[in-house]
């Protein structure tokens, strides 16, 4: 077994931990392990990247941080970026012109080099929405990006939520790499007559 190994999740775990210890809140602590292990079984059900991300969309739904959600994904052909899921059509539009205008400031392509939310301001200065983009990624491998308009009113434990969505997050990037090389393995297999 190798003795090394690259992952982010020691990190997220300390952070949500001392958190959530701050918060009192260590009775809570069975229940959202739970529910991380139950993410992780949901995914392995899933054999396709739309799967993959429904199920992802709905835990992050349960953080209850965002009103519009949206996943892109990397086309392996041309290497672009697609809009793969939103709630629907018309947050779909709404979202891929905010993901159009970050890449035209360059928050898109910072956000591809972090392993954190980035988060972005749009409208008036007065009263902004508040956003934020997250890279699907797994070591050095970027799967997809995830856009998300945040609510109005602040979320309880906020900090936490943001640990755990990186942690989805991370979980999903590595879920859609399998699907990858599950469907590359396929394609690479001569069919037997």
């Amino acid at each position: 077994m190798n003795d090394q190994f690259d992952s982010v999740y020691p990190d997220f775990l300390r952070s949500g931990l001392e958190k959530l210890s701050q918060l009192g809140a260590q009775r809570e602590l069975p229940a959202l392990f739970a529910a991380l292990e139950h993410f992780r079984r949901d995914l392995h059900e899933q054999n396709s990247v739309k799967g993959i991300l429904n199920v992802s969309q709905g835990y992050i739904g349960g953080l209850n941080l965002f009103c519009k959600t949206g996943f892109w994904t990397v086309n392996t052909q041309d290497f672009n970026f697609e809009l793969s899921l939103t709630n629907d059509e018309a947050d779909g539009v709404v979202l891929q012109s905010i993901v159009d205008g970050q890449i035209k400031a360059g928050r898109f392509a910072f956000a591809l080099r972090q392993g954190t939310p980035v988060f972005f301001l749009l409208g008036n200065e007065s009263d902004p929405e508040r956003g934020v983009l997250h890279s699907l990624a797994i070591s050095s491998q970027v799967n997809g990006m995830f856009c998300g308009l945040l609510r109005r009113e602040v979320a309880p434990a906020q900090e936490v939520a943001f640990s755990l969505l990186s942690t989805l997050l991370g979980v999903s990037a590595d879920a859609l790499a399998r699907s990858e090389e599950h469907t590359s393995e396929l394609q690479s297999r001569p069919y037997l007559v």
